[in-house]
């Protein structure tokens, strides 16, 4: 799958923007400071983009949430 885009802040790995069209969307509790996205296909191969959403481990202070994939099986261009 080609059809989308990931996007960062310029210059920086903070995730900005994800679009893709024509996915399955499971989103996910994982704690009370972290959610997990999930986002396939529905192919028998079971390709996926995986994004997950949760503070910055090196902010001490009024912590960021922070976006980060951890899977892109799907192939979609990551722009930075």
């Amino acid at each position: 799958m080609s059809n989308g885009a990931i996007r960062y802040v310029k210059g920086t790995d903070q995730l900005d923007e994800v679009t893709l069209s024509n996915v399955n969307v499971h989103i996910e509790q994982m704690d009370s400071d972290c959610y997990w996205i999930c986002l396939d296909t529905g192919a028998p191969d079971y390709d996926r983009l995986v994004v997950t959403i949760a503070p910055r481990s090196d902010v001490k202070r009024r912590v960021p949430l922070n976006g980060y994939i951890t899977e892109n099986d799907l192939g979609i261009k990551e722009t930075r």
